[in-house]
Parts: structure tokens; sequence; C-alpha cells
């Protein structure tokens, strides 16, 4: 990821503010930056209030938006969040790491489906990298939410899906899980 291309930009939350690790020039960084606040700081809002204890799964993690309000701002006991995209995967680490609030937080580099092995990341609209999309085949690594959680002693708590139409596929990789545990999803 060339350093030119990202930006820090500095959000404030309910209780405390953050650091995040954004594309230069996109759509939800014009949106932060101009707000001050995390993207989708209602939805966000929304899920603190749900009180959820344990493990936030945050599957399309971008830049670490909703990675760092999980930590930062909800009783969660840690982070998982997955992003197949080289930049975003970059960007969301770094956000991620800046921001850890005395939690763990893992962020792996896949996307996740219930049949692919290897997937393709595809750039829809240079302006909006989070509009970008999977496709079978490729270098990037594929994994399921079963093994995803399969990594936690902690419940699952929450599951963040942001998929670009794949949430069918996400889920049925995930079938163990929310038959066992039954995030809100």
């Amino acid at each position: 990821m060339a350093r030119n291309l990202s930006i820090k930009v500095q959000v404030t939350g309910p209780t405390s503010s953050a650091v995040l690790t954004l594309p230069r020039h996109d759509h939800i960084t014009r949106q932060i930056k101009a707000s001050r606040r995390y993207y989708e700081i209602d939805l966000l809002n929304a899920i603190r209030d749900l009180d959820l204890h344990g493990v936030y799964l945050d599957v399309g993690g971008h830049c670490g938006n909703h990675s760092v309000y999980f930590l930062k701002e909800c009783p969660s006991t840690g982070v998982i969040a997955v992003e197949p995209s080289d930049d975003s995967y970059a960007r969301l680490k770094e956000s991620v790491g800046a921001n850890l609030n005395g939690k763990t937080a893992v962020c792996i580099h896949a996307a996740v489906h219930d049949v692919w092995e290897s997937c393709s990341v595809i750039e829809v609209d240079k302006g909006n990298t989070g509009m970008n999309r999977v496709e079978a085949g490729g270098t990037t690594k594929v994994i399921t939410l079963d093994e995803i959680a399969d990594t936690t002693d902690d419940p699952i708590a929450f599951i963040k899906l942001d998929v670009e139409n794949c949430e069918p596929a996400v889920l049925r990789s995930g079938l163990k899980l929310l038959e066992r545990v039954r995030p809100p999803i």
C-alpha cells in the first residue's frame, strides 16, 4: 500500500476518540472527514445499545471503521475482522492496531464463503473502495464463518456483514456457529 494513498482521520465516538487509516480519495473517507464521526454512526450506536458481551465479528472489515467502534465503544471482549482486499486489509490492520483499547483483535486477510477455495477482489469503483466485490478463483484466501469461530474461546456476540451480495454464501459458511450461538447479524 502506498503511504500517500492513505490518510489518518480522527473520529469522535460516544465515549472516546480514535484514529482511522483511510484511503485518501474515497467516498467513506469524505463522509468521515466531514463529520469527524464514525461512518454509519447511527447504526453503530444501535449495535452498542444491544449491550452484547463477547467477540464481535466484522466480515468485510474494509478499513476498520466498524471494528474500531466495536473495540472502543461496545462491550466486546475483542474483534475478529476479515477483509480480502490487500489495500483495505493493510488499512484495517493499522486502524485496529492503533485502537485496541485493552482488548484483543485479530485481522484476517481473506474472504468468507461456503464453497470457494480462493477468490479475486474486483474493484468496482475507485472512489468507493468499500464497494469492492469478490469472485471465485484467484489468489486470495477464502475461509468459513465456522473456521473463524473456532479461533476464539469467547462466544461470538455479534456478526456484521458487508460483503457486496455474498451474504447467503457467508451465512451458509457458518451454519454450525449460527445454530449454536444465534448471534444478531
